[in-house]
Parts: structure tokens; C-alpha cells; sequence
């Protein structure tokens, strides 16, 4: 399954760090990049919320862990929030050098 991805950073460079990283990654494409959330959603065609809420995560997503944002990934409550922070964590560590296997634990 080949996952797109929507590079989103106000600083040019760091998006082309993050395009470099995810693009390494067999099953990742990047599919575009903006400047902020707002020109994401634009790109997206869609509404932030119906944009995450549409969003098919891996089914071992639900094994991610650890801290983004000051919050623990495993402990987020509400659905739609939970689903922005494994995306976030996954961001996180694919950035830090981990690879996707090791993230999902598969």
C-alpha cells in the first residue's frame, strides 16, 4: 500500500529535509508540500477535519507510542485527535531516522 503524503512547514529547508527522509521510504510518495495548514487543507481539497477524519491510517498504527506535543500518542481520547498525533509521532520518528517497520512494530 503506497501511502501519500502532504509535507506541511513553514520553512522551506525542513520541507525539503522531511520530502528527503519520506521519499527513502519504499512505501511513502510525496505528494506535495505547503507552507502551512491552511494552504494544506487548499492542496487537500478538503476541510482540515474532513481531511484527518478521512485519512486511512495502517492498521498497526494503534502501535505507536510515545510522546508528540507533550502528549502520550496511547492515552488520546478523542478519536479524530488520536489519529493527528500517530501521525505526528510517525512523522516524528521517521525524521529521527527509524524505520517504518520498526515504528508499527511489524
Amino acid at each position: 500500500m503506497t501511502i501519500r503524503v502532504l509535507v506541511v512547514d513553514d520553512q522551506a529547508l525542513v520541507r525539503a529535509g522531511f520530502e528527503m527522509i519520506l521519499e527513502a521510504e519504499p512505501d511513502l510518495v510525496v505528494a506535495g508540500e505547503a507552507r502551512d495548514g491552511q494552504e494544506a487543507v487548499v492542496q487537500a481539497g478538503t476541510t482540515f477535519e474532513e481531511f484527518f477524519t478521512d485519512a486511512r491510517l495502517n492498521p498497526q498504527a494503534s502501535l505507536i507510542t510515545g510522546v508528540v506535543c507533550g502528549v502520550r500518542v496511547e492515552h488520546v481520547d478523542d478519536p479524530l485527535m488520536q489519529k493527528i498525533r500517530y501521525l505526528d509521532k510517525l512523522v516524528d520518528e521517521l525524521a529521527s531516522g527509524r524505520a517504518m517497520d520498526k515504528i508499527l512494530r511489524a
